[in-house]
């Protein structure tokens, strides 16, 4: 009886239960999606501050330079038509400037992959009235990044 097992090597053997891997894989299913959820918001939190990048990059030219031209729109490429040739937009970033009927101009920036929009707004040469004004509810003032997510619905976002 060579190749019998003894009955001591049978009764020690050990292993996992079909129970303890189903708890297992049930744990890392649930540690993957809460890694899965927070990488989508850091993305949409990057998307969000390229746009306010662009949007600071834009006061700065703002600042030194008043806006020209009439209104333009578009996605990445450049703002030579309101007199910012140098000011280049990044692809994807969607945008609108608007010069309302009272020469204030409005920037509006948003990323596909963001969660909100973003606009702030300059008087033109012939502007009069006071840096205070709002624009739809306070304190939209011209030194004030605002979020808005009408206006991500607004450029098909």
């Amino acid at each position: 009886m060579i190749f019998n097992r003894p009955k001591s090597a049978v009764s020690n053997q050990s292993g996992f239960t079909l129970i303890e891997l189903m708890m297992v894989i049930a744990i890392l299913g649930v540690i993957s999606a809460i890694s899965l959820q927070q990488l989508k918001n850091n993305r949409e939190k990057t998307f969000d501050r390229q746009a306010q990048a662009m949007i600071r990059n834009l006061l700065t030219y703002a600042a030194i330079d008043t806006p020209q031209g009439g209104d333009t729109a578009g996605v990445s490429g450049n703002l030579a038509g309101v007199g910012y040739p140098e000011v280049e937009i990044p692809a994807n970033v969607t945008w609108n400037i608007v010069n309302d009927g009272d020469d204030r101009w409005r920037f509006w920036f948003a990323h596909p992959g963001g969660g909100t929009g973003y606009y702030f707004w300059v008087p033109g040469d012939a502007y009069s009235g006071s840096l205070d004004d709002d624009l739809a509810a306070p304190p939209n003032r011209s030194d004030k990044i605002v979020a808005n997510v009408a206006y991500r619905a607004s450029a098909g976002l």
